[in-house]
């Protein structure tokens, strides 16, 4: 009896850092993704500068979304640029791998987000 109590302590111990290190796996491997929505009324180009390098990420048609991903972790700074030539930036923002963000792009503003900040009065839709 004691031995078949040890070796159910021992597959249960076993399991636990089986589960423990996929979840570690699975966050720290993941790349931060972002969600842009261009609730403006022209497309934008969006440009991202993190750790030293910047990138042009794509075009968002007006009312449109996209998506993109980002590896490591570190502060982001992200740009629309209008056909106009007029420019809008996010604050900067600290990313990591497994996180989303959610950026919100209006002719005024862009919006750059946690997902757990977006959610809320502003957004009642999400959950």
């Amino acid at each position: 009896m004691k031995r078949r109590t040890l070796i159910l302590a021992l597959d249960a111990a076993a399991l636990t850092v089986i589960i423990v290190l996929v979840i570690y796996y699975l966050q720290v491997f993941q790349e931060a993704r972002f969600e842009l929505v261009n609730r403006s009324a022209a497309p934008v180009v969006v440009v991202a500068a993190w750790s030293g390098q910047t990138k042009e990420m794509g075009s968002v048609a007006a009312s449109g979304t996209m998506a993109f991903e980002v590896d490591g972790e570190g502060a982001i700074r992200l740009r629309a640029r209008f056909p106009d030539g007029r420019e809008i930036e996010s604050e900067q923002t600290y990313f990591s791998a497994g996180m989303l963000l959610v950026g919100d792009i209006s002719d005024a503003r862009f919006g750059l987000a946690h997902d757990l900040e977006s959610r809320g009065a502003s957004d009642p839709g999400r959950e």
